[in-house]
């Protein structure tokens, strides 16, 4: 994904986008780890 030139964004949307970028990758480490948990238990078991 190309990036326009700063000029033509506007920063409301700017900072949506990281906003959400960073609430994506959050919520995909939290997914993994769910994913991740039951093998955890049966090993700690």
């Amino acid at each position: 994904m190309d990036i326009p030139p700063v000029a033509s964004v506007d920063p409301a949307l700017l900072r949506h986008a990281m906003a959400w970028r960073l609430h994506h990758r959050r919520w995909r480490e939290i997914s993994t780890a769910a994913a991740e948990f039951p093998l955890t238990m049966m090993a700690t078991l």
